[in-house]
């Protein structure tokens, strides 16, 4: 007569159903959707849960969610149809000006990077879910803005999970990128699930559930959403600025013709050409391509006294010094937190590019010397603009660049300065000499408007941008800022 074998323990039963054994002892419930929870009696034990089945090679990836009962779907999934719809003309509008602005092609190479961007930085609804290699970061996701009366998860992906949706044909499936200068994807060592609908019936996902209660995630938020921001980070924050003026522009242009304006559309004129636009050199075609774990976000640059913010030696030396900093300098005296602010945007805009050290101390002190002077100013007062840029530059005149054919950015320059811009060749049968009144003027920045690479010498107008342009738009409060003559589409008057 054969031995009996002995009944299954409730564990053998979890793990035959698909628990995995962890150090920290805790069993895994087989549950009615065909997943297995894991119950932790706080946030700190379900991160070190997740970790260690890490390191077992049992989950790879993780999804933190604030509300266990949430289902894991795509914002895109979530919404109504009114705000699909919303979501599908917010990405063409992305799309659209990715395709238009220079200073996006080198980081925004193809489809997928151009939705991650859209959903990390919410310029679009997308069908991408975020999840994370870290349970660190799924679980500071996990109890963010947490409610104490529910319960939070960590939802976890098994080897088995991605196969499955592998083999499963749809367009279900994991993407990994690594999108230059998208630091935030980075920070939280993102990758991304595309579904276009609800996914549990090809492999529903096991998750760590636990209550809200005393545990909090130790890693700050900055390090989660960088509040420093690359040049692609950058020039995001400047296309959201664009596209909350476009949307109250339209929504201007629909009230005028409810109540019976006429609206007549006036074209620019056409496609601007590869020969319209200006010579991109070499070392500025590929762009910054800076990682969040390799530049120093955290420690704080030298106070500097008023006397060396007029220095561009002292400050050519501390540019060398802190070039892979995003802070560059303290402002001595508390009551500058303006000229502070200012300073940083110029260094957030320079610092990425190829300027030389020197370019970026000029810069810094031209913004200086305009801060004091708009100091009891109203900036938003036009002929009180022209006065102070007369008074510090001579005989100026205000232009006005576009880098993606919307978004204009304006300064006032000198009229001799920006006439030295002007190519070699140009000057020559323009008129040799300078003349403040001459035709010139209606030509390269009216009729020529769309063409600057057809005028203008590069590398000089670099020069103009940093001694007086950049300074300009910085100091007045410009929004966007054109931080490179290689960036800009058209120059003209406004």
């Amino acid at each position: 007569m054969m031995d009996k074998k002995p009944p299954l323990s409730e564990r053998e039963i979890a793990e035959l159903l698909g628990a995995k054994r962890n150090a920290l002892g805790i069993l895994g419930r087989p549950m009615p959707g065909g997943f297995i929870q894991y119950d932790a009696p706080d946030l700190l034990t379900a991160v070190a849960l997740a970790a260690d089945f890490k390191a077992g090679g049992h989950y790879k990836y993780f999804r933190g969610q604030r509300d266990a009962r949430w289902q894991v779907v795509s914002s895109f999934v979530r919404a109504n149809e009114a705000d699909r719809a919303r979501a599908i003309t917010d990405f063409d509008a992305f799309y659209s000006f990715a395709c238009r602005a220079l200073h996006l092609v080198p980081y925004l190479q193809n489809d997928d990077a151009l939705i991650a961007t859209a959903q990390h930085h919410g310029l679009a609804l997308t069908n991408f879910i975020d999840f994370t290699h870290s349970p660190e970061v799924a679980g500071w996701f996990a109890s963010d803005g947490a409610s104490p009366e529910d319960e939070g998860a960590i939802f976890l992906v098994d080897p088995e999970a991605e196969r499955a949706f592998d083999a499963f044909g749809g367009r279900v499936r994991f993407i990994h990128l690594d999108v230059p200068n998208l630091w935030r994807l980075q920070a939280q060592e993102g990758l991304f699930l595309e579904a276009p609908g609800k996914f549990d019936h090809i492999w529903p996902l096991d998750r760590i559930v636990f209550p809200h209660i005393a545990s909090h995630s130790s890693i700050p938020r900055q390090h989660i959403y960088p509040d420093k921001k690359s040049a692609l980070e950058i020039a995001l924050d400047q296309y959201n600025v664009v596209r909350r003026r476009r949307v109250a522009f339209d929504d201007l242009l629909e009230h005028m013709q409810s109540a019976g304006g006429v609206l007549i559309e006036v074209s620019d004129g056409g496609q601007i050409t590869k020969e319209d636009a200006l010579a991109v050199p070499p070392v500025w075609i590929a762009g910054p391509n800076e990682r969040w774990d390799e530049v120093d976000v955290n420690s704080v640059g030298p106070t500097l006294a008023e006397s060396l913010l007029n220095s561009v030696a002292a400050l050519t030396e501390l540019v060398e010094k802190r070039r892979g900093c995003t802070n560059l300098l303290t402002v001595c005296s508390d009551e500058d937190e303006k000229l502070q602010k200012q300073i940083d945007r110029v260094w957030g805009g320079m610092r990425p590019h190829p300027y030389s050290a020197e370019h970026i101390a000029r810069c810094v002190v031209a913004t200086t010397k305009l801060q004091r002077a708009f100091q009891h100013v109203n900036i938003s007062n036009g002929l009180e603009q022209r006065r102070i840029a007369e008074m510090l530059v001579g005989p100026a005149i205000e232009i006005e660049m576009s880098t993606s054919g919307e978004n204009t950015a304006r300064a006032f320059v000198n009229l001799q300065a920006l006439w030295l811009t002007l190519k070699q060749e140009v000057r020559d049968k323009l008129g040799p000499v300078f003349d403040p009144q001459g035709d010139w003027l209606a030509r390269v920045l009216g009729d020529d408007w769309q063409k600057p690479g057809r005028n203008f010498d590069g590398q000089q107008l670099i020069e103009l941008f940093v001694d007086q342009i950049i300074p300009w738009q910085v100091a007045t409060d410009r929004d966007p800022v054109a931080f490179s003559a290689f960036h800009i589409l058209t120059l003209g008057r406004p």
